[in-house]
């Protein structure tokens, strides 16, 4: 009676695992080299040298000094596979199906042990109720028991540590699914997805301590599919009501005054470390594009207008409904052949900031020479 026990078991262990296991395959045969292919055909036929120089100086000189002279292209593959090479996913992929076997594990054998005890009182309940004699029917020995959901059999999950669990389990398929299907996924999102894991049970435990008992399994499970910063803001907040501690003011966030940033994405680039427009101008755009998961030209869109925003500040926010609150349309206005329609553009543009025009072209000229934005300016 226990072989259809085992055999749930592991099916459903099975089919856990390789929910998971499948999309990281997928991306890693061929989403990934398709995510590679998307830097490579943008770069292509660009001058990148003033990249390389700027962002990986020591990366290239070490691999001209081991292979020789290179293509461009060649070195950028290179640098591609430093920054998101395959062989990064080896050990966070292992890493994380191993705790997927081992949470999975834990939560299928409550379930199926739990699963069990309701059959059996269900079946001993309409017995008494309709008077009946079922053979056969009576519990399974605790050996018998065990050993279906070996080698799981010494832990009992509490409901709200197997809602938790399944809460994680949740966020984790979610994270997956979406790089492979946005061709987005990262090694650091196996990291964090093997983390959601781990930090899960002890998140249900206390949250089995601190909620009511009715509500405490909808909480655990809630909080296992909330992203990780949702979830440190609301522990931030229980913890200030409990100790009753005022929550620290939030910084101005000054990424969302670029044009097409939104609340969300400016949480994604804060999750990378970039809180500024000045960070945002400083960072390698192929890094972080990667890392971010969007577009490369959205990256260099956002990177061209703090790359004004580092010259002229809130000016450059004045400037975008002008049409010149990026680096590379102002490149292209200073370079304006034309020079009487320059002007005429510069005076009226100074009328509309309130700024002097000489002193303006001042700084608009300093754009559009930074070689940052010659660089920029080949993927207008």
């Amino acid at each position: 009676m226990s072989a259809p026990m085992l055999v749930l078991f592991w099916i459903s262990e099975i089919f856990v695992i390789v929910l998971v296991a499948a999309p990281i395959y997928r991306f890693y045969s061929y989403g990934w080299e398709a995510r590679r292919q998307d830097f490579t055909n943008r770069l292509a036929n660009k001058n990148l040298d003033f990249y390389f120089n700027r962002f990986w100086k020591d990366t290239t000189k070490s691999l001209s000094t081991q292979n020789g002279p290179t293509t461009n292209e060649d070195t950028f593959t290179r640098i591609y596979d430093v920054i998101a090479g395959k062989r990064l996913y080896h050990i966070p992929a292992a890493i994380l199906l191993v705790a997927t076997f081992i949470f999975a594990g834990l939560s299928i054998s409550t379930a199926v042990r739990a699963g069990y005890e309701e059959y059996l009182q269900y079946y001993l309940r309409w017995q008494k109720e309709e008077g009946l004699n079922i053979e056969g029917l009576g519990h399974l020995g605790l050996d018998q028991i065990n050993s279906s959901v070996y080698p799981f059999s010494v832990v009992m999950l509490s409901l709200p540590v197997l809602a938790a669990i399944a809460g994680a389990y949740l966020y984790v398929i979610g994270i997956v699914i979406s790089g492979y299907r946005t061709r987005t996924l990262t090694s650091s999102d196996l990291w964090w997805s093997s983390f959601r894991l781990v930090i899960s049970a002890p998140l249900g435990l206390a949250i089995g301590q601190l909620a009511n008992p009715t509500l405490a399994a909808f909480i655990g499970f809630a909080l296992g599919a909330f992203p990780m910063d949702a979830i440190n803001r609301i522990l931030r907040r229980i913890v200030s009501s409990k100790l009753n501690i005022s929550e620290e003011q939030h910084d101005v966030d000054y990424l969302v005054r670029l044009s097409g940033v939104t609340p969300d994405i400016s949480a994604t680039f804060q999750g990378e470390g970039i809180r500024s427009t000045l960070q945002l101008a400083c960072e390698d755009p192929v890094s972080l594009a990667i890392r971010s998961g969007f577009s490369f030209d959205y990256v260099l869109n956002l990177v061209s207008q703090a790359q004004a925003w580092s010259y002229i500040g809130e000016t450059a926010g004045k400037l975008a409904p002008l049409g010149l609150g990026d680096a590379r349309s102002i490149s292209q206005l200073v370079s304006l052949n034309d020079t009487g329609a320059r002007q005429a553009i510069l005076n009226a543009v100074a009328t509309k900031v309130e700024m002097d025009s000489q002193l303006l072209l001042f700084n608009l000229t300093n754009i559009a020479r930074d070689p940052y934005t010659e660089f920029l300016r080949q993927f207008a």
